[in-house]
């Protein structure tokens, strides 16, 4: 009967390089999608651990629903999608900084 920590465990301690806190930034070199998107739109993936496609697929819902006049709000768009609703949220934020959807406020 072996003793050690075992790892896993829920509490995040000291040591351990932060890594459970930051993931590692997603590689998107080989990623289908990647050559679709901006620098900015990389970053947010990246950053965000967000496939290409994912965000291709959200942006797109986000732009249609703006251009039916639908006021998009932050939190409309944290459960819109079957992503973190962070992700969501910096995709939203990085179309709004575009201008490429209408804020709806609030949220």
């Amino acid at each position: 009967s072996g003793g050690g920590s075992g790892g896993g465990g829920g509490m995040v301690g000291l040591s351990g390089g932060g890594r459970k806190k930051v993931p590692l930034p997603l590689d998107l070199t080989q990623l289908p999608g990647v050559e679709l998107l901006s620098r900015r739109e990389q970053d947010v993936c990246t950053n965000s651990r967000l496939l290409p496609v994912h965000y291709l697929s959200i942006k797109e819902a986000l732009m249609r629903a703006s251009a039916c006049g639908e006021p998009l709000k932050r939190a409309d768009v944290r459960v819109m999608f079957k992503v973190e609703p962070v992700k969501a949220v910096r995709v939203y934020e990085l179309l709004l900084s575009n201008g490429w959807v209408q804020d709806g406020g609030g949220g």
